[in-house]
């Protein structure tokens, strides 16, 4: 951190995420479930037109990467990240145990389902953020009552309350979505696939994955350091108008701070930030799914050429997605964030209106995320990109997406010679 006057509107900011939003109001585990099996008092009328509209392609593409992991740069190279503390982490330990009681909660056949290794890399990075599609795990579906508990508690005890309450609010969506396709096997509340990587455990390495539409997290643990990268988070509609979820959203209150941000800037800084004001028809988000060595630029505007006000909404932005975690790392994680706000870039594609779809990237050595608009797949549209089809994506660049960087560290220590702590580009 700087504290000459260039960055003197940065100084609060660490303090400014201490007392970061308040808690949003955490609903009980079994919600969602129970949800679904109340009688609907606002019917959703199942779509009649037809069959389901052309959502591109079939989805054949393979579904273990196919390149050794490197990481997102922004020429190629692996630029240099500050160096993790050596102690003074909190402690890991309630998501240990809630770990270790979801796998005790399953039987032999699906603990077997449920299980991956930590080292599978290819495999840990295979992961589904659409809907239909092979996933490895044990869906919310096929686990009884106890299960279902045992695996809302290790995403309670994992993220914080905004966290679970967000990956809850995702989840309810894509249950209205089944009633308003009236397609079981591709959409419901309860198709979101759990496994664990590794033997939870203090001292080595391990990590969980929760995996279905518009939800994706990469949890890994090594000691008591987190890592919750790629995180996908995405939407459609972003708001349920009718049915047994009427009410329930997601990505509003990420949305409105982006849009005060963009309209917040001076024509100069605007030349700036705004890459395009025609949003692509279809996506601009690019570190999707197999996006894990895309090679992206730095474009937009600095965050040192914002006042004070527009720093602390890029700040809250950021937050939007690192308090997504436990609180005790997800603040750790904000602040080392915020270290490099020098170094952070913020880029904007499209309008700012009451109703426009637009693009958002704030990248820097430590952080990437992307929020993008997309036409919706599911409701008769126009086809142009709308604020009902949401995909967001955070990542760690410079090879720190999956906890490479944690299991790196890891096994440097211990000798360890296992094929994750080689083929990561350091």
């Amino acid at each position: 951190m700087h504290p000459g006057t260039r960055y003197a509107p940065l100084v609060a900011l660490t303090s400014l995420m201490a007392s970061a939003v308040a808690p949003t109001t955490t609903m009980d585990p079994h919600a969602v479930r129970d949800l679904g099996r109340r009688a609907d008092p606002s019917p959703v009328v199942p779509r009649s037109d037809g069959p389901p509209r052309d959502a591109g392609p079939p989805r054949t593409r393979p579904l273990l990467p196919q390149e050794p992991f490197k990481g997102i740069t922004v020429d190629g190279r692996l630029a240099v990240r500050h160096p993790l503390p050596e102690r003074g982490f909190p402690t890991a330990e309630p998501v240990r145990r809630s770990a270790q009681a979801f796998l005790e909660s399953l039987d032999d056949s699906l603990r077997a389902r449920a299980s991956g290794s930590i080292e599978d890399d290819r495999a840990r990075r295979s992961w589904l953020p659409f809907h239909g599609g092979p996933r490895p795990g044990v869906s919310l579906r096929d686990m009884d009552d106890r299960q279902d508990r045992a695996a809302f508690e290790l995403l309670d005890a994992s993220l914080s309350p905004r966290g679970a309450d967000t990956a809850r609010s995702i989840m309810m969506l894509n249950g209205y979505l089944r009633e308003y396709t009236d397609r079981p096997d591709e959409f419901g509340e309860d198709l979101f696939f759990f496994s664990i990587w590794g033997q939870p455990d203090a001292a080595r390495p391990w990590g969980w994955r929760v995996d279905g539409h518009h939800l994706v997290i990469h949890y890994t643990v090594v000691g008591d350091q987190i890592s919750m990268t790629p995180t996908f988070v995405g939407a459609e509609p972003a708001r349920a108008p009718a049915g047994v979820y009427a009410g329930t959203t997601a990505h509003e209150e990420t949305r409105h701070l982006a849009i005060e941000l963009a309209r917040s800037f001076s024509p100069a800084q605007r030349k700036d930030a705004v890459l395009s004001e025609n949003k692509d028809p279809r996506r601009n988000i690019l570190t999707e799914r197999f996006g894990d060595n895309v090679v992206l630029p730095y474009e937009g505007i600095t965050a040192t050429a914002l006042d004070a006000r527009q720093q602390g909404l890029l700040v809250r932005l950021v937050e939007q997605y690192t308090l997504m975690l436990r609180l005790p790392h997800g603040r750790l994680w904000s602040q080392r964030v915020v270290r490099r706000i020098e170094s952070t870039w913020f880029a904007w594609i499209g309008e700012v209106g009451e109703d426009a779809a637009f693009y958002f990237r704030i990248h820097s050595p430590e952080v990437l995320i992307e929020f993008d608009h997309l036409p919706e797949e599911e409701r008769p549209t126009d086809g142009r990109p709308s604020r009902d089809h949401i995909h967001s994506v955070i990542r760690t660049p410079n090879g720190g997406d999956y906890g490479m960087d944690l299991l790196r560290e890891h096994y440097a220590q211990h000798a360890h010679t296992g094929t994750t702590a080689r083929g990561t580009g350091r």
